[in-house]
């Protein structure tokens, strides 16, 4: 007879059909409506708080347009740098909104790609540098510029350094070399402020800053003047240099097309002058900008990412060159054995041509002394027919000389006449003789 389940038994195995059905129903149903976390990084230029006030409408319209992503808003300074490259290369972050010198070193080094560019007011997709100083400083040009304190906002600043350095290196002026002094004050209001207090000669700021400044009444354009000034065509504001895009929106490699053609659309569904967009400054996004430019001038600055562009070490050529270089190595090597070679040659032929030299020296030497000796001898030879009585002696030619004379004629010897002992004492005895005779005549 089977057993009786008992009241136990029956709400335990409920208990247990409850649970495994929300573990395949119930949970599924709850993860089907989380929603997707969208982290957006924003460069905070001013602050995190101010980026804070000044982009939240913006991540909020992205909430709005598409609930089913969870959107947040990450500000980090400039200044942060390393922290900015750590996130996005931690795939933490999926879009960012950056100025356009850091839009190229994370599309250089992470592959972030824009998206959109920023339109400023009065549709302006483009800015640039000024160069200021005071009305009165006597600075006109930037060949005036030395010896003249010199600021920026930041050393890594795009238009609030960058551009401008940029500026005075076309123009012949290096401000890290012929500047009394260069400051960064990480601030452009204070550059403002410092120029006209005469406490900084001149400053480099972004372009729409000096209008910004004199439409609220904080300054007076009289008291400033720019520096090289240029004119563009629908440019209407000052600026000293040339023109680069505005900041960019960019997708980062965590962000997948649909997500990113969303936002995009989103973004660009904003109305001119919406609250949103005038909440962070600007007018509207539009399609995006060539930032090509904006490489170039990194590279001609050496300034990060590019801070060793062109500068290629040996490891780096060898890696790049390996045939070559072995190639070059050993016609190198071959060359230096063969002029070893040939310096040895050169040193023994060398010697040898020296002693071969002295040889021939000391043999001209020889046969100069031994002509000198020929020239001083000549011999008599054969027989010579002399006169018995006389010895007058006969040349070739049959005529008769004295002894004296045919010796000279033949020879080199000279005569020196003397007197014999012998005949000397026969003169004597000869001479008295006919003395004692001459005396006995008288």
């Amino acid at each position: 007879m089977p057993r009786k389940t008992t009241i136990i038994e029956r709400l335990i195995a409920s208990s247990i059909a409850l649970i495994l059905f929300f573990l395949f129903t119930g949970f599924k149903q709850i993860e089907g409506h989380e929603q997707t976390k969208v982290n957006v990084l924003v460069i905070a230029l001013y602050g995190v708080e101010i980026a804070k006030v000044e982009w939240q409408p913006t991540i909020d319209h992205l909430q709005s347009s598409l609930p089913q992503y969870e959107f947040k808003l990450i500000p980090v300074p400039p200044i942060e740098l390393h922290r900015i490259k750590e996130l996005v290369a931690s795939q933490e972050i999926d879009f960012v909104i950056t100025q356009p010198a850091i839009y190229v070193d994370l599309e250089l080094n992470f592959g972030i790609s824009r998206i959109l560019t920023m339109v400023k007011k009065e549709g302006l997709s483009e800015f640039g540098s000024t160069l200021i100083t005071r009305s009165d400083s006597g600075i006109k040009t930037i060949k005036d510029l030395h010896g003249k304190t010199i600021c920026g906002a930041a050393k890594l600043g795009f238009g609030g350094w960058l551009v401008g350095y940029k500026e005075m290196l076309d123009n012949g002026f290096d401000p890290y070399k012929d500047a009394k002094e260069v400051k960064f004050l990480g601030d452009q209001t204070k550059e403002i402020q410092a120029v006209l207090d005469g406490v900084i000669d001149v400053a480099v700021i972004r372009t729409g800053m000096l209008e910004k400044f004199s439409g609220s009444n904080r300054i007076n354009l009289d008291d400033f003047r720019v520096l090289a000034p240029k004119n563009y065509p629908d440019f209407p504001l000052v600026v000293s240099s040339e023109l680069y895009p505005e900041w960019a929106f960019a997708k980062t490699r965590n962000s997948t097309n649909e997500l990113s053609k969303a936002v995009a659309i989103a973004l660009l569904s904003l109305k001119k002058d919406s609250p949103v967009t005038q909440k962070a400054g600007f007018q509207e996004w539009t399609l995006p900008y060539d930032y090509q430019p904006v490489h170039k001038l990194l590279k001609e600055l050496h300034v990060e990412p590019y801070k060793d562009y062109g500068i290629i070490t040996v490891r780096e050529f060898i890696a790049q060159h390996m045939t070559e270089t072995v190639i070059i190595f050993v016609l190198a090597t071959s060359i230096l054995l063969m002029s070893l070679k040939i310096y040895l040659s050169n040193i023994t032929l060398s010697k040898e041509i020296s002693a071969r030299k002295q040889a021939e020296a000391e043999l001209k030497k020889h046969v100069k002394e031994l002509n000198r000796a020929f020239d001083e001898i000549k011999t008599l030879r054969g027989i010579i027919p002399i006169c018995s009585y006389c010895k007058k002696i006969r040349d070739d030619k049959g005529a008769w000389d004295i002894l004296e004379a045919y010796i000279c004629n033949h020879s080199e010897a000279q005569f020196s006449h003397g007197v014999c002992p012998e005949c000397y004492k026969k003169q004597m005895e000869d001479l008295d003789k006919e003395q004692k005779e001459t005396e006995q005549s008288r």
